[in-house]
């Protein structure tokens, strides 16, 4: 649901947010590119939105908890950090 709310933020002009879930079929060659990663089937989730972005100069720090984007005291700096967590 955070990330949901990051992405409204970042449109607040409206815009188009997309959630989207696919299976995933992972093999030798996928897995070793991508560790911890494993073969296996899993489900994907995809979520874009229309947003203006975060530009390159973020990139590196996305899953810093605490990192803000935004003007400090909107939102809570942690909606990419507990994706990642939950991811691994």
């Amino acid at each position: 649901m955070n990330l949901t709310v990051n992405a409204s933020d970042a449109m607040p002009q409206g815009g188009k947010l997309t959630v989207e879930t696919q299976r995933l079929n992972v093999d030798e060659a996928y897995a070793q590119e991508r560790p911890p990663l494993r073969p296996g089937q899993y489900v994907q989730l995809v979520v874009t939105d229309t947003g203006h972005g975060n530009g390159r100069r973020h990139e590196a720090r996305i899953f810093e908890p605490f990192f803000f984007f935004h003007d400090q005291g909107v939102g809570k700096g942690t909606g990419l950090v507990w994706l990642r967590f939950m991811a691994s």
